[in-house]
């Protein structure tokens, strides 16, 4: 996921004759990537890079799957499958053997459905809170993603996601039509 810094400001008021003001303009890769991932028992450790450092099978290889093996381990004594998208750094021969070599199983996921991934409502709350606190540097949003992941990303909150991501994949199933469910920001029904 990345998490840029600064809002966007889609207008700027201004009374009769008065000048607009200028409203700076972030240059292209003020930001972060992040690699996380949540399970029933808790959270996985979290890794976080500059931007402008694409993602790639190799990279993937040498930096994520070595604490997805370290966090199976604590979280799960190894015995684990790793539910990912169909990200190209994903699905790459060089992952494809890196994850067969490691004994990692997979739990197979259908391309674009972030409805059905439990992470993609986590990168969602984190970008609310990174809009209230506006961090204005990449220190300070490194910082950011770093307390969230330490005070907000708990077993149950983990938890929380993680069922309402299965309520959406029983509703895609369940053969009603949901076309006239309201619609709701709240998934957090503890």
């Amino acid at each position: 996921m990345t998490i840029k810094l600064g809002k966007k400001v889609p207008f700027v008021w201004t009374k009769k004759g008065q000048q607009v003001p200028h409203v700076g303009q972030l240059v292209h890769g003020k930001g972060v990537h992040v690699w996380a991932g949540i399970s029933w028992n808790g959270p996985t450790g979290i890794i976080i890079w500059d931007s402008k450092c694409r993602m790639d099978g190799n990279f993937y290889c040498k930096n994520i799957i070595p604490e997805v093996i370290k966090s199976g381990q604590r979280l799960f004594d190894g015995e684990y499958q790793l539910v990912q998208d169909n990200h190209p750094a994903h699905v790459s021969a060089a992952t494809m053997d890196v994850i067969e070599e490691n004994n990692i199983q997979l739990f197979p996921h259908p391309p674009q459905s972030p409805d059905f991934n439990a992470i993609e409502f986590l990168w969602r709350d984190l970008k609310i809170v990174r809009d209230k606190i506006n961090p204005r540097t990449k220190a300070e949003l490194v910082q950011l993603i770093i307390k969230f992941w330490k005070t907000k990303v708990t077993p149950s909150y983990c938890r929380t996601l993680i069922r309402h991501a299965c309520k959406n994949i029983e509703r895609s199933f369940d053969g009603l039509n949901h076309e006239k469910d309201t619609p709701t920001n709240k998934i957090y029904h503890h």
